[in-house]
């Protein structure tokens, strides 16, 4: 899955690799989620990130509430096959006033550790503020996440580490890249 970009709107895609995975086919009927939850003002929609929870695929989409006091978003869906994808609710919405979480965000990463689950987020630049990856732990349930707290921490130290990927290795350890801009 991935964001698809017109140079205008934002859609979630998908493709196919080879067993390599170094060639991927686009699929023929993108995109597969053609456009944010017409219930809200948004700014932008992008960054996928999908999970298999029981027998149905789960995704969280990056975006932003574009209305006084809201903050970033990201919105939830479900699916039995990757391609028909069905939005369920906000899985976590924003108010930049109380969270400092920034208006918009990108590049999420949901996990569970033990009872617990962590959120990163990637807030993007704004107003003289740069991006930075923050998180939350909390809970998960109704396919929501409750944050254990309202202010979202500082996941670095050097105010510049974005879109953190996190996996696991063959040990069952998590391992986790990102970005860290030259001017840092």
């Amino acid at each position: 899955m991935y964001t698809g970009v017109n140079g205008i709107k934002a859609v979630m895609a998908l493709a196919h690799g080879n067993d390599a995975m170094d060639e991927w086919t686009k699929y023929e009927g993108n995109p597969v989620v053609n456009a944010p939850p017409s219930t809200y003002n948004t700014m932008d929609f992008r960054d996928p990130y999908i999970w298999k929870e029981g027998n149905k695929w789960k995704m969280i989409i990056g975006s932003g509430i574009a209305s006084a006091g809201m903050g970033g978003a990201l919105f939830m869906y479900e699916s039995d096959d990757l391609v028909n994808w069905t939005y369920l609710n906000p899985f976590l919405l924003g108010h930049d006033d109380q969270d400092d979480a920034g208006r918009f965000w990108e590049m999420p990463v949901f996990l569970q550790f033990g009872e617990k689950y962590l959120l990163v987020i990637n807030k993007i630049p704004w107003e003289g503020e740069p991006a930075r990856a923050l998180y939350w732990t909390g809970t998960y349930a109704n396919n929501k996440f409750f944050p254990d707290y309202t202010v979202a921490k500082h996941l670095e130290i050097t105010n510049g580490y974005l879109a953190p990927t996190v996996v696991k290795d063959a040990n069952e350890r998590y391992v986790a890249i990102g970005i860290i801009p030259g001017e840092v």
